[in-house]
Formats: C-alpha cells, sequence, structure tokens
C-alpha cells in the first residue's frame, strides 16, 4: 500500500536486523507474526511493509492471513494507500 516505510520497528529492532536474523536462521519465519493482507480497489496489498520487505530480502517464506475489513479502512483512513507502482517495490528510509 505505501509507498516508503520506515527502517525501525515500533518497539525499536531495525528491519536490518530482521532481515540478517532471517538468513542466519535465528529468527524462523514461523517466529513472527503473519502478515496482513488486504484487497482494495481490487489489488492485494500487505498492510505489514516492513516485515514484508525483511522476508523477501532474506528469502524468507511468509505467513500471512488476511486482514479484516476494519484493518484494511483503518489503513486507509491513516493515509496508507500511498503506492505509485501497484505496490510492486517500497523503499525503506533510513537503510544502510
Amino acid at each position: 500500500m505505501q509507498n516508503n516505510a520506515k527502517s525501525d520497528f515500533k518497539d525499536g529492532r531495525r528491519v536490518e536486523t530482521m532481515i540478517n536474523d532471517l538468513k542466519s536462521g535465528k529468527l524462523k519465519p514461523d517466529d513472527v507474526d503473519p502478515i496482513r493482507i488486504g484487497i482494495v480497489n481490487g489489488r492485494v496489498y500487505t498492510l505489514d511493509h516492513r516485515r514484508l520487505a525483511a522476508h523477501r530480502e532474506a528469502g524468507a517464506p511468509v505467513n500471512y492471513r488476511k486482514a479484516t475489513a476494519g484493518e484494511v479502512q483503518q489503513a486507509l483512513e491513516s493515509d496508507k494507500l500511498s503506492t505509485a507502482n501497484d505496490g510492486i517495490s517500497i523503499v525503506i528510509k533510513g537503510r544502510k
């Protein structure tokens, strides 16, 4: 949904740390909360951009679940639908 996201999770961990932990096996994909996906205007989007980016870069499988209508609505009301390329890519700001 978003065209960019911060490089830190809400708990202060960095996306880079998750990538490295997934690559090394220190963190298993099943240990990560499922990524929420929702349909907006007939397209499937994630509501969990940093986690999806970390799994994608680490080459790790992604567990997912369908987002509730309320979760999708909340994301839309927060102006999260900012993608310019239908969600094909996202920039993680501040990544080294």
